[in-house]
């Protein structure tokens, strides 16, 4: 998972979020949300794949084949 924080408050919330297990084919759990947030998932070449809404500590990612995916988290109007 790469983050790239823009601030030092950004970079505290940052340092809380942790996402497992990885590698995964099944539920992804995400723990440090501090309310509901709205999850994009990305193939590498930057297309949304997926975007979950109201997420609190998992998502489903069965349907997804094996490769590599980028997470936007958007909690609190921040991109995490």
């Amino acid at each position: 998972m790469i983050l790239k924080p823009t601030s030092s408050t950004h970079q505290s919330i940052v340092n809380k979020l942790t996402c497992y297990p990885n590698p995964n084919s099944d539920i992804l759990r995400i723990s440090g949300l501090s309310q509901a947030a709205t999850v994009s998932i990305l193939d590498i070449n930057g297309l949304q794949i997926k975007t979950v809404e109201n997420v609190t500590d998992h998502i489903n990612i069965q349907e997804l084949s094996a490769g590599l995916y980028i997470l936007v988290i958007n909690n609190k109007g921040l991109n995490e």
